[in-house]
């Protein structure tokens, strides 16, 4: 069976790509994908913070091997019609306004970068001095966390019994 290339089809291809790749990042780099999750949260909110994004972006390496991928699979058309790899260049550009590819393509429904981020980034755990810090605050006299004072006493109970 014989399928005739498209731009759609180009255009298809690079959103599984880049997809993938974000994907493959986030997976490959757990404790930078929670500083790249909080970069895109303040670029969704303020347009603001998307070069803390770059380590995600695609190298001219990996899209060189992409765009081969296309010539091997689509034998003969891919090079029939240059606009295909012209469009893949053009998209891969960076600029002054785009500095990133996750500003790029990351707010593109079929790429979902937030959905990526949502799905693969662990909440990062507290340190061990974090939680004894909590655990001082809650149960130390004067505090609002786990104290109560029993009625007249004028004394501070912390574990509630009067």
């Amino acid at each position: 069976m014989f399928k005739i290339l498209t731009l759609d089809d180009i255009k298809q291809e690079l959103r599984d790509y880049v997809r993938e790749h974000f994907k493959a990042c986030i997976l490959n780099h757990p404790k930078e994908a929670i500083a790249w999750k909080q970069a895109w949260d303040e670029v969704c909110k303020t347009g603001q913070g998307g070069d803390a994004l770059s380590g995600m972006n695609i190298s001219e390496v990996e899209q060189n091997t992409f765009i081969e991928s296309l010539r091997t699979k689509y034998p003969s058309q891919f090079d029939e019609d240059p606009s295909f790899k012209d469009y893949l260049q053009h998209r891969f550009t960076l600029d002054n306004q785009i500095t990133t590819h996750a500003a790029r393509f990351g707010g593109e429904a079929e790429t979902d970068l937030m959905g990526l981020f949502e799905s693969n980034v662990k909440k990062q755990p507290l340190s061990q001095e974090a939680v004894r810090a909590a655990r001082l605050r809650m149960f130390s006299p004067g505090t609002s966390g786990g104290e109560e004072k029993t009625k007249g006493s004028g004394t501070n109970n912390s574990f509630g019994s009067k």
